[in-house]
């Protein structure tokens, strides 16, 4: 189509100066599709010249292309430019929702040279290790190499972090459930703040563990409510996802989380540290577990802020014989985790790619 058949995008861009336009630029591909507009197999504009037409630059609308590809709606190739394709299936919606919160991502790497260079480790994987130990079974929480790699990458948030008390997971989810059968068995109560992760309420619901919703603020749970439940035995541990809290996306302050520590410690209350997205904000303040560090489970991982698909969960204990006691309770669930991926992941932290990769992300989601 020619370039002026895209008029109407810019009388968009310019009464809808707030919203990024990368995101526009993907908005507007799929409401041409809805009016007829758009068709399956039309070509659209090559990137340098849509850019010219717009007064963008060219990496905002290679990041409008990609979120297209992302949502189904075109596809791009390499020589032969991005063609529409149409939309792609989805999940149902629910509730009669119109929105799709059923899963949260990071956003696709814009930086085609740390995208070749994670290809590139991939290689080095392949070619220079030794393939026949990687498609054995290994033991749970990944090898001393694996798990001091893993120890680097959560210096920043663990600075005294012990590779002994980590285990590497396929996943944080078979960690939630690996903790709650841990620590809630017998009819123990977990408490929680009103506003919770949904994937820990279906686990909870699938082990039949009883959640109790602690008073809390927008600075997460008001302390002398926490006090008052450990205070009647009302609740035998306490979850909490701290940094850009899920759904809420705010992060608890130092404050508040050094005073959950502290009530913690009066009545030894277990905490669950869910900081799934730590690793994505640069400025966030301490994990509870640097205060409480022998009460708490700290978890983090790669699909928040890395990719869903690398399917790596990180599981810090309180001590070496709670870290051996949730190897236990993880190897029951999921005997272990790849040990592709995992070699994977140390090739990326052990040549720098993956923090540059995790640095990435983070730029793009300020």
């Amino acid at each position: 189509m020619a370039l002026e058949n895209y008029r109407h995008w810019l009388t968009a861009m310019e009464s809808e100066l707030k919203r990024p336009a990368y995101l526009l630029i993907a908005d507007l591909i799929e409401q041409d599709l809805d009016k007829g507009a758009l068709q399956s197999n039309d070509r659209l504009p090559p990137i340098r010249a849509l850019a010219d037409f717009l007064s963008l630059n060219y990496t905002t609308v290679t990041r409008a292309y990609k979120e297209a590809v992302n949502r189904g709606l075109i596809e791009s190739v390499p020589g032969k430019g991005s063609h529409v394709k149409g939309r792609s299936a989805s999940m149902p919606l629910r509730n009669g929702s119109d929105i799709e919160m059923s899963m949260n991502m990071p956003p696709d790497l814009a930086d085609t040279d740390l995208e070749a260079q994670i290809s590139r480790d991939m290689t080095v994987v392949v070619n220079h290790h030794d393939l026949r130990t990687m498609l054995r079974y290994q033991d749970f929480g990944g090898s001393t190499r694996d798990r001091a790699a893993a120890g680097q990458l959560l210096a920043p948030l663990l600075p005294d972090l012990v590779p002994d008390r980590l285990l590497i997971s396929p996943g944080i989810h078979g960690i939630l459930t690996a903790l709650l059968s841990m620590l809630c068995q017998g009819g123990k109560v977990l408490g929680v703040e009103p506003l919770v992760y949904p994937g820990l309420k279906a686990i909870a619901a699938q082990l039949g563990v009883q959640l109790l919703s602690v008073k809390s603020d927008s600075d997460g749970p008001i302390i002398p409510a926490l006090e008052e439940l450990c205070r009647s035995e009302k609740i035998s541990a306490l979850y909490l996802n701290p940094t850009n809290r899920n759904p809420n996306t705010e992060s608890i302050s130092l404050h508040r989380r050094m005073a959950v520590a502290d009530v913690a410690l009066r009545y030894n209350l277990k905490i669950i540290e869910d900081d799934a997205y730590g690793l994505l904000v640069s400025k966030a303040p301490p994990p509870i577990a640097t205060f409480a560090p022998e009460l708490t489970y700290y978890v983090s991982g790669l699909s928040k802020c890395f990719s869903a698909g690398c399917r790596i969960g990180y599981l810090y204990s309180p001590s070496i014989a709670q870290s051996q006691l949730a190897a236990g309770a993880l190897r029951a669930l999921s005997v272990m985790a790849s040990p592709i991926t995992v070699s994977m992941q140390t090739q990326w932290i052990e040549s720098g790619t993956l923090p540059k990769a995790i640095a990435s992300i983070r730029s793009q989601c300020l």
